[in-house]
C-alpha cells in the first residue's frame, strides 16, 4: 500500500527499512528510501508502520492478480 504519495514509498518498504536498518523515526526511513518528507502527512501512518515493526507484528502483504475476460482485464487485491 503507498504510505507517502509525495514520493511513492510502499508500506513495504518503510517496514524494511525498519527492520533491516533498526530503524524508529519515519523522517530518517524516509531520508534513507531516497526521499525526504514532502507534506508530512504520512508520517502518522508511517510512525504506526514502523512502531508495529518494531512491536514485533507480522504485517499483510498485498498480491496484485490480473484475471482475464474477453472484454477487459481485472485487477484484483488480496492479502496474502
Amino acid at each position: 500500500m503507498y504510505v507517502c504519495l509525495c514520493n511513492g514509498h510502499r508500506s513495504s518498504d518503510i517496514e524494511r527499512v525498519a527492520r533491516d536498518q533498526n530503524m524508529t523515526c519515519p523522517k530518517a526511513i524516509y531520508q534513507a528510501l531516497g526521499g525526504p518528507v514532502c507534506c508530512g502527512t504520512c508520517l502518522d501512518v508511517a510512525q504506526e508502520i514502523v512502531e508495529d515493526v518494531h512491536a514485533g507484528k507480522t504485517t499483510t502483504t498485498m498480491v496484485e492478480t490480473v484475471v482475464e475476460t474477453p472484454m477487459m482485464s481485472h485487477r484484483l487485491m488480496a492479502a496474502e
